[in-house]
């Protein structure tokens, strides 16, 4: 009984990952109104359940090599809680970074057990993925939020401002959110979900489900492509792209894996013979990148407001959760022209933000750890790569590499929970399910 509860705890997490119910509880003093989501305590739902599991999974965590670069970098994150200019707001962000971290070793641990299996988790991402496509749509077609606040839901509307829109040639439209607080998480999740139901489908396929199930997960992949589309998010739509197109290149290789893959290969072309005739133009509305735009521009400026705090700062830098306040006490935002609140943001890039807030010594522990968790995936992914059970390497690494490449060209892995949640589940399947021997072992 005992274990059956602790699964559908797990499987629960997993489900509610673009849920966003919180309470605030107070912002964290400073001489700048920095903006609320950066600046506050918000007591999430989804922190309730990850404490709960991981203080009843926290014997199953192994202190392997991983284990032990994970935790070298999270003693340097403590260490740089003393160099930041506010200690609550790193405090506070150190401790989700703990949080996620602990959730992620027990993760491994428990998929390397054999107590949690690769299919069922896809499937419960599938079905998130599949109802937030669903609510994306209506915000789509109402251009606005269908009232789902208490689920994390962003206020949207025609004249809500900060909120995403893409210009088209008829007219601006709203990009979708989900229940996620930005277009950009919605599609990372909606990959995710995409991803983990090709994979249903490739392993259906081996069991010769019979053709409802196959239509039935050809449908949820088709609602959850076209609001992928419909987010206009592009560096969302490159690592989907990316990742399904590894599936498929994996899949015709693969001699045991290519009818299957033939066949998913023929669904998705319809889909995106459908897609251009349904949405035409719209959905090729930001198809080009200006280097003059806002969000390259912004991206190049936060950039260079990282580089200058890493200088400054760079054995520990500046401590969790303040690469922002740091950098308006040193005018480098203002420096930019960036003199509105809604424009300071952090860093859009994973690994400068890393490198900002934690310092050089941090980042360098954090790649020695992805290192750690990646390398082993790999070589063991090769040796099965010929076998069924080489899909269960492929995917959750090439999941794993996809949010990589995402965080060239976005923060929110690092500081916002829906992210900071699929970030570290991924990693805890890729260690668990396809990390198999860490380095140590080799």
């Amino acid at each position: 009984m005992k274990n059956s509860l602790n699964k559908l705890l797990f499987y629960f997490l997993v489900f509610l990952i673009p849920i966003g119910t919180k309470k605030f509880i107070f912002s964290f003093p400073e001489p700048f109104k920095i903006p609320i989501s950066y600046s506050s305590f918000f007591l999430y739902a989804l922190d309730i359940l990850l404490l709960l599991f991981v203080a009843v999974n926290l014997k199953s965590i192994r202190l392997d090599a991983r284990a032990k670069w994970l935790g070298a970098f999270l003693g340097v994150s403590l260490v740089s809680v003393f160099f930041s200019p506010s200690v609550g707001l790193a405090v506070y962000a150190f401790f989700h970074l703990l949080l996620f971290s602990m959730f992620s070793l027990a993760v491994a641990a428990m998929f390397g057990d054999g107590f949690l299996h690769l299919k069922d988790t896809f499937k419960v991402l599938g079905l998130s993925a599949l109802i937030q496509a669903v609510i994306a749509l209506i915000q789509f077609r109402n251009q606005a939020s269908v009232g789902l606040k208490i689920l994390g839901e962003s206020l949207l509307g025609p004249a809500t401002q900060g909120v995403a829109r893409a210009s088209t040639e008829f007219g601006n439209f709203l990009r979708v959110y989900g229940t996620m607080p930005h277009a950009n998480i919605l599609a990372a999740f909606l990959t995710f979900g995409f991803i983990a139901i090709v994979y249903v489908f490739l392993k259906s396929g081996a069991a010769k489900s019979g053709i409802i199930a196959r239509l039935s997960l050809a449908a949820a992949l088709f609602i959850i492509f076209s609001a992928l589309l419909l987010t206009f998010s592009r560096s969302g739509i490159a690592v989907f792209i990316f990742a399904v197109g590894a599936a498929i290149v994996y899949g015709l290789f693969a001699k045991f894996l290519r009818t299957r893959t033939l066949f998913l290969a023929g669904i998705l072309v319809l889909f995106a013979v459908f897609s251009a005739f349904g949405f035409g133009k719209l959905v090729t509305a930001r198809d080009s990148v200006s280097l003059s735009e806002p969000s390259v521009t912004y991206r190049v400026d936060y950039g260079l407001i990282a580089l200058d705090l890493i200088r400054s700062h760079p054995f520990f830098g500046v401590g969790p959760g303040n690469q922002i306040l740091a950098g308006l006490n040193a005018g480098w935002y203002q420096g930019e022209g960036m003199r509105a609140s809604w424009q300071w943001q952090p860093v859009h890039n994973l690994y400068l933000l890393v490198a900002a807030e934690t310092g050089g010594v941090g980042l360098l522990f954090f790649l020695g750890f992805l290192w750690n968790i990646f390398y082993p995936a790999a070589k063991n992914f090769w040796k099965e790569r010929k076998r069924e059970f080489g899909l269960d390497f492929f995917f959750p690494l090439i999941l794993g590499v996809a949010w990589l490449a995402f965080g060239m060209v976005d923060h929110f892995f690092w500081d916002l929970e829906s992210g900071q949640l699929m970030f570290w589940l991924t990693l805890g399947i890729v260690m668990g399910a396809g990390g198999g021997a860490t380095l140590e072992d080799n």
